[in-house]
């Protein structure tokens, strides 16, 4: 590696480090709850088997050196995500210079990480999507950085299938790999690539079939990633609509930036825009939450800076100086909706500050022995995780969608039958979560359990502990 290059990774992995600690600490929702079952993962609990949740077992896999590495400590958490991060960053700015030049490859990093830091899209957070752009920009490094070979082909093998095994939605990811492998590479030999291609995309899926058969997972594991996602279906159009509308406008230069990349399409811009059009569809699929929206910041990055790099090549025409008045008016209004989410929308104090899960959990490691059982409801696993103390039913993620569409029977199985059996000393509920809920009939039958057989005894933020009565 050139000095100078070397130079730039240090410079972005020092920015995302400096820009993730600026950030609050706490854990997300869902980062509470991968980092839960890496852990029972590592003391050896079997996913889907033993505790349930609905993302690929890579996810958690992936997760395992932050659970030995970083333990409970909050900042360290917070550095692994930028470490995430900022190889990815790295990776843009590789695939920048290749397309369009390295000051154009500078400028997508930049552009990359700015997303990346944005509030509401938890980039710096351990979930799925940081995960996941890690594997397919370093995939489409590989893929354009020199002609496609057969040792290439089984390293994008390798990393698409590392990338599916974090979420399912990465098969987003053939759509351009397709088209580089008809149209992109020219006179190649075909079938030795896509073989190469398969048998690196073996390398991580055998494994892993091999792991939850013998733990007689399969099923389970099946059923959780697949079947119970297409009985949950997802958000209306309507609603997935208004986010991508607003994220338009939030990233408005950006987006403008991206179509000016259109007027000069190599084939490797082209193959970046199948991986943004891929990207965008496979976000729609299920419910399309904000940080979904991560997973289209790379390829969006790199177009972005593109078009940028060309308006400056085309000199100060009538053309460039419109397009920056533009940009003027769109970093404006940038700025107004940051302020907003900032201000108004982060008020939402459905998820719990890092002091606040720092308190509840040390409550309940000092007043519980580490054989002892809690119950967290609704979606705050990093209780267990940061107590180090284990959910007494399968369950540890009561996410709203499916949990109100549980029948009699899975209410038993996951909630009031590990209640009854195990009758845990604590038990946390998220107040402000339950509020939105409250018209919901199982929600209703949960807390009322509670409210019967336990009693208050400490709070924190929305977190309230009760002990039980008897």
């Amino acid at each position: 590696m050139e000095k100078s290059t070397f130079a730039v990774f240090l410079f972005l992995l020092l920015l995302n480090v400096i820009i993730a600690l600026s950030q609050p600490l706490a854990i997300f929702v869902d980062e509470g709850q991968y980092l839960l079952i890496s852990k029972k993962m590592i003391e050896g609990w079997v996913p889907y088997r033993d505790i349930v949740e609905n993302k690929p077992i890579g996810m958690y896999i992936s997760l395992i050196p932050a659970v030995l590495l970083c333990g409970n400590d909050f900042v360290k958490l917070r550095l692994y995500g930028a470490l995430i991060v900022g190889v990815t960053s790295f990776l843009v700015f590789l695939i920048g210079s290749k397309t369009t030049g390295r000051a154009a490859g500078l400028l997508a990093a930049l552009i990359f990480i700015c997303i990346a830091a944005f509030p509401s899209l938890y980039g710096y957070n351990l979930i799925t999507e940081p995960v996941v752009n890690l594997f397919v920009v370093a995939l489409f490094y590989v893929l354009l950085k020199e002609k496609l070979n057969s040792e290439r082909a089984l390293l994008i093998g390798i990393l698409t299938a590392a990338a599916c095994s974090v979420r399912q939605t990465s098969v987003f990811v053939f759509l351009p790999l397709a088209f580089a492998f008809l149209y992109y590479n020219g006179k190649t030999d075909k079938k030795r690539i896509l073989l190469s291609f398969l048998a690196g995309g073996a390398v991580i899926t055998i494994p892993i079939l091999l792991y939850l058969t013998l733990n007689s997972a399969l099923g389970d594991a099946f059923y959780w990633t697949f079947l119970h996602l297409i009985r949950l279906g997802g958000s209306d159009t309507e609603s997935k609509l208004q986010t991508v509308g607003a994220y338009s406008l939030l990233f408005l230069p950006f987006v403008l930036a991206s179509f000016l990349s259109l007027l000069e399409l190599s084939k490797e811009k082209k193959v970046v825009w199948l991986w943004l059009l891929g990207s965008l569809i496979l976000v729609q699929v299920g419910y399309a939450w904000s940080h979904n929206y991560i997973l289209l910041a790379p390829p969006f990055s790199i177009l972005a800076a593109d078009g940028i790099a060309g308006a400056v090549r085309k000199g100060r025409n009538e053309f460039v100086k419109t397009f920056l008045r533009g940009v003027r008016i769109a970093l404006f209004l940038t700025m107004l909706l940051v302020f907003l989410e900032f201000n108004i929308i982060r008020e939402s104090k459905y998820y719990p500050s890092w002091q606040e899960q720092k308190q509840i959990s040390d409550f309940i490691a000092n007043h519980t022995n580490r054989s002892e059982g809690i119950f967290v409801f609704r979606n705050n696993a990093e209780i267990y995780y940061l107590s180090d103390r284990e959910p007494v039913g399968r369950m540890s993620f009561f996410f709203g969608g499916y949990f109100e569409m549980m029948d009699e029977k899975e209410l038993k199985e996951f909630v009031f039958g590990p209640l009854e059996e195990k009758k845990p000393r604590y038990f946390v509920f998220n107040a402000a979560d339950f509020a939105a809920y409250r018209d919901f009939k199982n929600s209703n039958a949960v807390r009322d359990y509670m409210l019967e057989n336990y009693v208050y005894v400490t709070g924190a933020g929305p977190l309230e502990v009760y002990e039980r009565k008897y």
